[in-house]
């Protein structure tokens, strides 16, 4: 049964919201099939055979709807969550008529499915015990980042990107360490088979970068040459102009706020994951029985915003060319969603 959706932005966030119901309600609700019904006298919406599918069930697949729509919306998003959990409903049926739920390979799915959302269900708890960041904490964060707020600077570039780091770099940072202009550069990367595209007046804000490099760019100036590597890129850029922009602490408060929760948030998985992994007895077994026990921690999913450069990271940065390379490696950038954009829009 194909249900009709509308066409505009908002329904494409019910249509999305809709088809989750296949890989995230499916796991769920194969798993309470063979148990009692789910819903009460009176919370019922729909009914497929003897099957009854609950408000709770439209309620909790509503969650997923984009914020701010009308209530007529709402309403007509409402009844296609109803008529696709209808679907799925007369596909689990048929599943369950079919033994289908008892297919070892699906058993499998469910099994994995169900350990991945506890896992990240007990993240989330540990995450959420997490302490607020304090003023005190807001203010010396501030302080210690003054290039990000009060002396916050944003520099234009003309620039060259290579897509990735040439075979022959080690040759090229060598012929590149007496260069002081863009031009020159480029008839280096010429001439070792590299050709770029120049690219003019782009416009970096200190936010977009590297934290630790943020103190490295706030000191460079019209004419300066800079080679960092962003991401998997090598960028090699000249200073065409720089502009004040500051930042004052009450406004910059609440994109501090959610960046230190955040990083807080994630040394409080981490620290607990390692907690539990020192706790527990963990053997390597079969195939595995030579294999040394790795750092607890290390294979979760929700990685840690981390405003240094990882072990990795300092082990893959591309060497400083003309002592101008101010960022190592993959360094996470500091530009956590909240604090770049909510940085970026303070003018």
């Amino acid at each position: 049964m194909k249900i009709a959706l509308p066409s505009d932005q908002a329904s494409q966030g019910i249509k999305r919201a809709s088809l989750l119901l296949v890989t995230i309600a499916t796991a769920s609700t194969l798993l309470a099939c063979s148990n009692s019904d789910s819903s009460k006298a009176g919370q019922a919406v729909a009914k497929v055979n003897d099957r009854e599918i609950s408000v709770h069930q439209v309620d909790f697949m509503a969650q997923r709807l984009p914020q701010g729509l009308p209530t007529e919306r709402i309403t007509e998003a409402r009844q296609v969550i109803v008529d696709r959990l209808i679907e799925q409903e007369t596909l689990l049926q048929y599943a369950t008529t079919n033994k289908i739920d008892r297919d070892a390979k699906v058993m499998q799915q469910l099994d994995s499915a169900r350990r991945d959302i506890l896992a990240r269900a007990a993240i989330d708890q540990i995450g959420a015990q997490s302490s607020k960041p304090t003023d005190d904490e807001i203010r010396k964060f501030y302080d210690e980042n003054l290039d990000l707020f009060a002396k916050r600077r944003v520099i234009k570039f003309d620039e060259v990107s290579l897509p990735g780091i040439p075979q022959n770099w080690a040759k090229i940072e060598k012929d590149l360490a007496s260069v002081r202009t863009l031009s020159e550069a480029t008839a280096v990367l010429k001439a070792n088979g590299i050709e770029a595209p120049l690219v003019r007046g782009y416009t970096r804000a200190p936010e977009s970068l590297p934290l630790q490099a943020v103190p490295v760019f706030a000191k460079k100036r019209v004419g300066d040459l800079v080679i960092w590597r962003q991401g998997q890129q090598i960028v090699i850029g000249q200073v065409t102009e720089t502009k004040d922009m500051p930042v004052e602490l009450d406004k910059a408060q609440p994109f501090i706020e959610q960046f230190l929760a955040t990083r807080k948030r994630q040394e409080a998985i981490t620290t607990e994951v390692k907690r539990l992994n020192d706790s527990a007895k963990i053997a390597y077994l079969g195939e595995f029985a030579d294999r040394k026990p790795r750092q607890p921690g290390a294979a979760q999913s929700d990685a840690a915003l981390s405003p240094s450069p990882s072990p990795e990271a300092k082990d893959n940065a591309v060497p400083a060319a003309s002592a101008a390379s101010p960022a190592s490696g993959d360094a996470n950038p500091i530009n956590d969603k909240a604090l770049a954009k909510g940085v970026a829009g303070l003018k």
